[in-house]
């Protein structure tokens, strides 16, 4: 098994969230928490330049991140009315690789607008029939997650650093390999601080919704990712460690 694994041929096990550390601890397996790579490199560089309040969509990075920005859209078009909210913002940190412009063939719901300030980089604004605008654009994942108050993610690791930065997930499975079963597993993983939800744009806003209704869930959620997702500020502690265990193996 993986545990035997560790146990009896690694020199150095580093777990990248608390609650791993403690499972490993638990079946003899020695550790070393330092804290998680995955949430390095995610300070806000312009912490103003998408407000704040937003619920950010994590289309994913993978073939289907198209298909999948246009279902987000949708479930943000139904989601508006029981809000009532016309100055609400939606933002999509995608990946190069989405065809922006086929997301708005794909969107006829929404028609394109101008953000409220100047951006330099390739984007696509939409506004919908209530007032409230999508942002597309790559470039400006950090920034976007901070200006979140929750997320619906259909990605993998953006998932997970979405929910390490506190946000409130709701996950949805994705058009690819990131479907139901994919999903299924992870929540094992993600606990109470996600909340899980079927590929249907009435389930999505709906859940949305709901959380925004229900701050103290919302907060809870937020509170629960403390052991699943580790610190910041691990790359450079394991690069440390690792030298150590190298100068002390070339040691005479």
């Amino acid at each position: 098994s993986e545990r035997w694994l560790m146990r009896s041929r690694c020199r150095a096990v580093f777990p990248r969230d608390g609650l791993t550390a403690e499972r490993l601890t638990a079946n003899r397996v020695p550790n070393t928490y330092l804290g998680n790579p995955m949430m390095d490199g995610l300070e806000a560089t312009d912490p103003a330049r998408f407000g704040a309040g937003a619920i950010v969509m994590l289309a994913g990075s993978r073939k289907d991140a198209t298909e999948n920005a246009a279902f987000l859209l949708s479930a943000a078009r139904l989601d508006q009315p029981d809000l009532g909210q016309p100055g609400l913002r939606y933002l999509f940190p995608c990946h190069p690789s989405v065809d922006l412009a086929r997301v708005a063939a794909l969107s006829p719901d929404w028609t394109r607008a101008d953000w409220d300030h100047p951006l330099t980089a390739p984007h696509l604004c939409l506004q919908s029939g209530s007032g409230a605008k999508a942002l597309l654009m790559a470039g400006a994942f950090a920034d976007m997650l901070h200006a979140g108050r929750l997320a619906v993610g259909m990605a993998g690791t953006a998932n997970e650093q979405a929910l390490g930065l506190g946000l409130p997930l709701i996950v949805v499975p994705g058009a690819g390999n990131q479907g139901p079963a994919y999903v299924k597993m992870k929540m094992h993983w993600v606990g109470e601080a996600g909340l899980s939800v079927p590929r249907k744009a009435t389930a999505v806003a709906g859940a949305i919704t709901s959380l925004q209704a229900d701050p103290a869930r919302a907060d809870a959620m937020a509170q629960a990712r403390q052991r699943r997702m580790g610190k910041a500020g691990a790359s450079v502690a394991i690069a440390a460690r690792l030298l150590d265990l190298l100068e002390s193996r070339d040691t005479p």
